[in-house]
């Protein structure tokens, strides 16, 4: 009888945690179908550790490991509607045309879509690496939405492991993200090597945080500081111990561009993960309010950004970055021309969309 509590409060988070589910229900990708709602298209390439299901006019990316990575360049409808906006909801998004490509390709065509027009200390190429509970439509179009928002010249690049795409397959999503670090690892490899104009950011979501970070880990352990130069680390609310964190940045050291890590007050989803943890604090909840977090932050090199004052686009306050799409070209501008914005510590980011050192007295 005393075990019926506990099994009721954790199938009631597991509930909650499937109010984060918004894209599409299953993980097929229908080619060449446009809603006729649709706007203008977004190129997105792709990278992935997940198996890949061909058929005639749809492919499936499912939730099985492959045992190397494959590659393709999609065509994303975004609907008129949503033009330079971010909505929660991503119906009326759809695949006009898939490509699938060797590595040789890939590479080759991401370089040729990098833009030769970026301003120095702003990204050419930008990975975003989803988190938990994530399957592949939905990861496409959250980044083609984004890119479209933001009117970024970088090219984007979706790093998808196989999630499960279901919130009971937490632990299942741990193993995954697990596997697919090497193969991250040797994807920023690839895009790093020869760069000489524009950075390449890897944004990392939730547990895809914990991924991006442990493959730049691997890097740095493999002696590739190259590939660290042009990199920026972006961790938008990183499920990932604070401590074990701590341990990751011990072994990367200073990187030349400082990492960020966007962090909220109010994140339920991080609430959850750190019950789960047996109440082990998640870094994504760090408080830029205590003088003990800048000490940290400035001795590990990295930025500490408070984004709550962004409204928040899901119900649990887990997606609250993607906030930041459409205000892309206006922080990036402030942060190439004031030079406190790209030094370590924390910050506040104000409802103006002004970045501001927090107040830790």
């Amino acid at each position: 009888m005393q075990f019926y509590p506990r099994f009721a409060w954790l199938l009631f988070l597991f509930v909650l945690l499937g109010g984060c589910a918004s894209g599409p229900d299953q993980p097929i990708v229908k080619i060449g179908v446009a809603d006729q709602r649709a706007g203008r298209t977004v190129t997105v390439f792709v990278a992935t550790t997940r198996s890949v299901k061909e058929q005639k006019s749809s492919v499936t990316y499912t939730a099985d490991k492959s045992f190397s990575l494959s590659y393709s360049r999609f065509r994303v409808a975004v609907p008129a509607a949503k033009a330079g906006k971010i909505d929660y909801s991503l119906s009326g998004f759809s695949v006009v045309e898939r490509n699938p490509l060797t590595r040789a390709e890939f590479l080759e065509q991401v370089a040729g879509a990098a833009s030769t027009k970026v301003r120095a200390g702003l990204p050419s190429i930008g990975i975003y690496v989803h988190g938990f509970n994530n399957n592949f439509p939905e990861s496409l179009y959250r980044l083609a939405q984004m890119k479209e928002a933001s009117g970024s010249d970088a090219v984007p690049i979706l790093f998808s492991w196989p999630s499960v795409g279901t919130v009971a397959g937490y632990g299942a999503d741990r193993d995954s993200v697990t596997y697919s670090r090497d193969y991250l690892a040797d994807l920023l490899l690839d895009v790093t090597n020869g760069r000489r104009r524009g950075n390449v950011v890897l944004l990392g979501h939730s547990m895809g945080a914990w991924l991006a970070t442990e493959a730049v880990r691997q890097l740095k352990i493999a002696g590739h500081d190259s590939a660290l130069h042009p990199l920026q680390l972006v961790l938008a609310a990183p499920d990932i111990d604070e401590e074990v964190f701590r341990q990751q940045m011990r072994i990367i050291g200073k990187l030349p561009i400082a990492p960020v890590i966007l962090v909220t007050k109010d994140d339920r989803a991080l609430d959850i993960s750190r019950l789960l943890a047996t109440d082990r604090p998640r870094v994504g909840s760090l408080s830029v309010d205590s003088p003990v977090v800048r000490q940290q932050a400035i001795q590990e090199g990295v930025q500490i950004i408070d984004i709550s004052e962004l409204t928040s686009i899901d119900p649990l306050n887990h997606d609250r970055y993607e906030g930041l799409a459409p205000l892309y070209r206006e922080l990036m501008a402030r942060r190439v021309g004031e030079g406190k914005l790209t030094e370590p510590g924390s910050f506040q980011l104000t409802g103006g969309a002004a970045v501001i050192p927090a107040s830790t007295d």
